[in-house]
């Protein structure tokens, strides 16, 4: 985002000199916007976040089991997705013009 700003900052014709350094630019974005420069760790999926919210409010451990099972059993279902858009990847690569 820095070098889109730096490009901006040139097509704008402003001075050089005025330009914010890479670490301001950053520690602005951080304090003042709260925004993060981080990859996200993980990524889930509405199913998942509600079962395991239903999984905490489980008063048996029958429904802790059946819960749990249905966790299971659509991560493995993700899992099978992924590798299936993997492999499709992998088949048939992105034409670049």
């Amino acid at each position: 985002m820095y070098n889109l700003y730096k490009i901006k900052f040139d097509e704008e014709g402003l001075p050089k000199n005025e330009t914010g350094k890479s670490w301001v630019y950053h520690e602005i974005f951080k304090t003042e916007f709260n925004l993060g420069f981080n990859v996200p760790s993980n990524d889930t999926c509405d199913v998942c976040d509600n079962l395991r919210m239903i999984l905490q409010e489980c008063q048996s451990e029958d429904q802790r089991v059946v819960v749990q099972q249905q966790i299971d059993s659509n991560l493995k279902d993700a899992e099978i997705r992924y590798n299936i858009k993997k492999n499709d990847k992998v088949s048939f690569p992105e034409k670049t013009e």
